[in-house]
């Protein structure tokens, strides 16, 4: 009878717990979904004559460089000047409706039969008269927090700058904090940041959003480490919360970098914990990435249905649909081999063999580790195999995006180069010696 009383009073306890957890993740979710929105609002007010002023000034770069450019000739660095110039189209419009309701739709000019770069030449620079807008309602666009407010005073060629700057200041602060914390890490996240291409995401908008999230997130992990040690539930949410303003900034880039790279760091720091509880904590964080990801991008369908008496979530869903089919733009079937064959813009022979040798490195250490010890190979394995989910769920938007989706793969490479550094050879090495 005692044994029954203590079961329904630990379940009930435990049932009180999931409960709250729940609740308190829903209130999360929904706090950042209307604080989005109505930051949005306000940036809404901002005139916009200065804005089309300085994006009239930057067709000269467009024009010059072309829909995508290839940065010193590879192929990894192309830009993704066509969603630039979106972006721009987005940020500079004259607003044409109240701001509760343009905040939603995010309208930008259209002109028939042209794409946005094609656009965007057409308007500002060849001074079109057959302009329209069109509506861009399924993703938050919370880019323009910041991209309205520079467009008044930069071009885009300045803005470029900007964002070089703030990378730099922060990949330079995170790898001198890495330097005085565990400065084994410093090689794998430098390495880590130049599979990136830092040039590429220093002179894209488009890729700016993801990398620079992912750095701010690596930054506070270092920061709180220690003092957030053993709490898996301050952790929780905020990896919940680096989720949701991944959907809220990025328009479907790469954005599992940002659960995967930062996780990986956490793995490190958290290396001391039983390998069972730290798999475990893995996926809650996981989960809690996800829950913030979906959540804020279900809440902005809902909400923006809600407002503007538009259909956005059969829109989304459609979108999805196409995203994770098996159809490529030609209408052709694609497989899964076909998605990371085409993640590899690696043509380069010195990738392969960068490739190969960290396998080797890999397969080594792993070998050479003590039957007890190969467990601690289990986290990173797990947060490095990510990307081959992601491209197996989102196929269509993975082969038609190679060309920036192949990034997610640095989550596989972190994960490797941390693993190596920590716990094969050279962590073998410093600890033989220290003893």
């Amino acid at each position: 009878m005692k044994v029954c009383t203590w079961l329904r009073n630990f379940i009930r306890e435990k049932m009180k717990n999931i409960i709250f957890n729940i609740f308190i993740r829903i209130v999360i979710i929904i706090a950042m979904t209307l604080t989005g929105y109505l930051l949005l609002v306000i940036v809404y007010g901002i005139p916009t004559e200065s804005m089309e002023k300085h994006v009239q000034e930057s067709c000269y770069i467009f024009e010059g460089e072309g829909v995508y450019p290839e940065l010193e000739g590879l192929a990894i660095s192309k830009l993704d000047n066509f969603t630039d110039t979106l972006m721009l189209l987005k940020a500079s419009f004259p607003k044409s409706e109240n701001m509760w309701k343009a905040a939603v739709r995010v309208e930008g000019y259209s002109v028939k039969n042209k794409d946005p770069f094609q656009t965007l030449l057409a308007v500002y620079k060849y001074g079109a008269e057959d302009v329209g807008s069109g509506t861009y309602s399924r993703y938050w666009h919370g880019y323009l927090l910041f991209l309205k407010p520079l467009l008044l005073l930069f071009h885009y060629g300045q803005i470029r700058y900007i964002i070089m700057f703030v990378q730099l200041l922060l990949f330079t602060l995170l790898i001198t904090k890495l330097a005085g914390q565990k400065k084994e890490l410093v090689f794998p996240t430098a390495c880590m940041w130049f599979f990136i291409n830092p040039i590429a995401t220093m002179n894209s908008l488009q890729y700016n959003n993801v990398f620079t999230l992912t750095l701010i997130a690596m930054i506070f992990i270092v920061y709180y480490a220690d003092c957030w040690r053993g709490d898996p539930d301050r952790w929780g949410i905020f990896f919940l919360a680096v989720g949701g303003l991944t959907s809220y900034f990025d328009l479907l880039t790469y954005p599992l970098v940002t659960l995967g790279v930062p996780l990986i760091l956490w793995i490190s720091f958290n290396g001391c914990e039983k390998n069972g509880s730290i798999i475990k904590n893995v996926f809650t964080m996981s989960a809690n990435w996800a829950i913030g990801y979906g959540g804020l991008w279900g809440g902005k369908w809902i909400l923006g249905s809600i407002i503007t008496g538009d259909n956005i979530v059969r829109n989304a869903v459609g979108a999805m649909r196409v995203r994770t089919s098996s159809v490529s733009l030609q209408e052709s079937r694609i497989t899964y081999f076909d998605v990371l064959r085409e993640q590899f813009p690696l043509s380069e022979k010195y990738a392969w063999v960068a490739v190969g040798a960290l396998v080797c490195l890999l397969v080594y250490n792993i070998f050479r580790q003590k039957k007890g010890k190969k467990k601690n190979f289990l986290p990173y394995m797990i947060v490095g195999a990510y990307p081959f989910v992601w491209y197996f769920i989102l196929k269509n938007h993975s082969y038609i995006h190679s060309f920036f989706a192949y990034r997610e793969f640095t989550i596989a490479l972190y994960a490797c180069l941390v693993y190596i550094v920590s716990w094969g050879t050279f962590a073998a090495g410093r600890r033989e010696k220290h003893v």
